[in-house]
Parts: structure tokens; C-alpha cells; sequence
């Protein structure tokens, strides 16, 4: 999943505390370039990432300074990802 509308000051460890909570979830890549941040998660199975992904829809991190979560499945597999 793609994950956007993140914080400067959100962290990989708050981001994964927040996915890491639903069944499923084996890692998670994150990107910031010229001061904007961005991440990738995956999931096992495409029933545990549309799980997560419409229970965060809109979630307000902690370190949220821009409103919730924008969610999408990614377009590429993490492993196509330069970042």
C-alpha cells in the first residue's frame, strides 16, 4: 500500500506501531524527499492489506500535523521502489 499526507515529523517506528496492529502486516519502507514523506506497506495477502487500509482511511497520527492518512494500493511491488 501507498501511504500519503504524512507529517515532516512522523517516524517509520510510529507508522509501523499503527500497521503493525492488523493481521498481516510484514514490513514497511518509508521515503521522504525535499522534506516530504511518503510510505510503503505490505501486507501477506490483499484481504489483510483492504483490512487495514479502510480502517486507516483518514487515521490521525499522533505526529499528524496535515489531517489523516491518504491510503492506496501501490503501484509497484516494494522491491520495484528506488527510493
Amino acid at each position: 500500500m501507498f501511504v500519503a499526507n504524512l507529517s515532516p515529523g512522523v517516524t517509520e517506528d510510529e507508522l509501523r506501531s499503527v500497521f503493525k496492529a492488523f493481521a498481516g502486516f510484514t514490513r514497511l519502507r518509508m521515503h521522504t524527499k525535499n522534506g516530504t514523506s511518503v510510505a510503503f506497506i505490505e501486507y501477506a495477502t490483499l484481504a489483510s492489506a483492504t483490512s487495514a487500509m479502510m480502517a486507516l482511511q483518514g487515521f490521525h497520527l499522533g505526529s499528524s500535523e496535515r489531517g489523516g492518512l491518504r491510503i492506496e494500493y501501490a503501484r509497484n511491488k516494494m522491491a520495484d521502489v528506488n527510493g
